[in-house]
């Protein structure tokens, strides 16, 4: 199965070819083969349901990351050592580090 590209950006990890774009969360997809699906959380900016005090706001912190192939890269290295091959995995991406969403 391959999946419609228009719109994003391509790359290759390890011989694995992945479609990638950026929006509210950056979301990864296989190229080919069955459906695989990685979205990471990085943070968001503060809108304006954020403008409260600190105990109501409710958007994680920004964390200011320049969305690079070298990212996406390591995104894709992470969720692969935790044993994602196909359906869909939700990382989050806080305090330079990766981890699983539960």
């Amino acid at each position: 199965m391959a999946i419609f590209s228009k719109g994003m950006r391509r790359i290759t990890v390890d011989g694995i070819e992945y479609f990638w774009r950026f929006g509210d969360l950056v979301s990864i997809f296989l190229a080919d083969g069955p459906f695989g699906q990685l979205k990471v959380d990085f943070g968001k900016i503060y809108g304006w349901g954020d403008m409260g005090d600190e105990e109501e706001k409710q958007t994680p912190l920004f964390e200011p990351k320049i969305m690079t192939p070298k990212y996406i890269r390591q995104a894709i290295v992470f969720a692969r050592k935790t044993g994602w091959r196909d359906g869909t995995l939700e990382l989050i991406y806080r305090n330079g580090s990766f981890k699983v969403q539960k």
